[in-house]
């Protein structure tokens, strides 16, 4: 099943935020 391409950015943009 894929994600909603919105969940997903939202997701990498969580990711970002705890690596950056």
């Amino acid at each position: 099943v894929l994600v909603d391409p919105g969940q997903q950015v939202e997701q990498m943009a969580l990711l970002t935020s705890y690596f950056g």
